[in-house]
């Protein structure tokens, strides 16, 4: 139906297995032979569960990006099957053709927390990230053995949207950890991964997948926060951005292993690990011009660049110096 059509609250009643339901998010799904469809609870909570074949009476309604089932009545028919996934691409998932339907995906999980005892998973692929949703988790820890780990997800795309009801991105919503599939566990030693110069970082390679662990080395040439320092190896620089505080000075020799992110000139490295293995060692900046900063040849490494000091800015948790030089104002 059309939106302006399923406004009209056509009467509907449906058989299907239930593939997602949370109580307190007010979230149902439910698929038949033909296809996947939102059911809004509207405040009734029902007595079911995921793989549940019930039978569903209500009204249609427009939805805020696709026609759901408003206004429901459910009945427990019995026991049901789950419907067979299909294997689809992140890149697919958000022409928004799979709204609502049960779905497989691969990927590798990046991180996961635990909020309001739903288990919330960071998953990439080669298409971007997303993600992934698991009810009824409780107050516990985000499962290590998956941190890391390539995957095969099972579970239901949900949309994105925004207010004129256009599509702003997709999530996965799985019933359990059951339907979370390990298909290549994460490494006992990630640092043990072969290192890869920052000038390689995030070019086509048909044996790697962007959302492989990648691990690089270098000096660090600055520590901007607890959560960010800069790297420097022989072809060039980059910031390493961690979860956890990092203990390491300029000039330290360290190891980060974690996920490379494009970035504005430079590739990012997010989720790191960082160990710290060499002393530290005094630092030498090239000498560039106000022209080749300008151009991002020089993003991220460890420069020196000369000009007239015009104003002192004191801010939180920078100071930024405001220079004049032959191209012009440089902060």
């Amino acid at each position: 139906l059309s939106a302006d059509e399923a406004k009209r609250a056509h009467p509907v009643r449906l058989r299907g297995v239930v593939t997602y339901y949370e109580r307190d998010w007010e979230l149902l799904f439910v698929q038949d032979a033909t296809a996947g469809i939102f059911v809004w609870p509207r405040g009734e909570r029902f007595s079911i569960k995921a793989g549940d074949m019930v039978e569903v009476e209500g009204a249609s309604g427009p939805g805020q990006y696709a026609p759901i089932v408003d206004r429901p009545r459910v009945r427990v028919l019995g026991s049901g099957t789950m419907p067979a996934s299909r294997l689809v691409t992140l890149e697919h998932l958000v022409t928004g053709r799979e709204d609502s339907q049960w779905v497989g995906m691969q990927g590798t999980i990046r991180s996961g927390t635990n909020t309001w005892e739903h288990l919330i998973l960071d998953v990439v692929t080669r298409g971007g990230r997303l993600k992934v949703h698991v009810p009824d988790y409780g107050t516990n820890a985000p499962p290590d053995h998956l941190i890391g780990a390539q995957v095969r997800i099972h579970g239901v795309c949900g949309t994105l949207f925004n207010q004129p009801r256009q599509l702003t991105g997709v999530q996965l919503f799985v019933p359990s950890l059951e339907y979370i599939v390990v298909e290549q566990p994460a490494s006992n030693d990630p640092f043990a991964a072969p290192t890869v110069s920052v000038k390689d970082l995030m070019k086509f390679s048909p044996d790697e997948a962007l959302s492989q662990q990648i691990k690089i080395q270098g000096v660090v040439t600055l520590r901007r926060s607890a959560q960010e320092v800069f790297l420097q190896d022989a072809t060039g620089g980059l910031s390493v951005q961690t979860q956890e505080s990092v203990a390491v000075e300029p000039g330290d020799a360290i190891e980060a292993v974690g996920y490379a992110t494009p970035g504005g000139y430079t590739p990012t490295v997010q989720e790191a690990r960082v160990r710290r293995v060499g002393k530290r060692e005094p630092l030498s900046p090239d000498r560039i011009t106000a022209a080749q900063a300008l151009s991002g040849a020089a993003d991220c490494k460890f420069v020196q660049i000369g000009g007239v000091l015009l104003q002192v800015i004191s801010g939180s948790p920078e100071t930024t110096l405001l220079t004049w030089n032959d191209a012009g104002l440089i902060a």
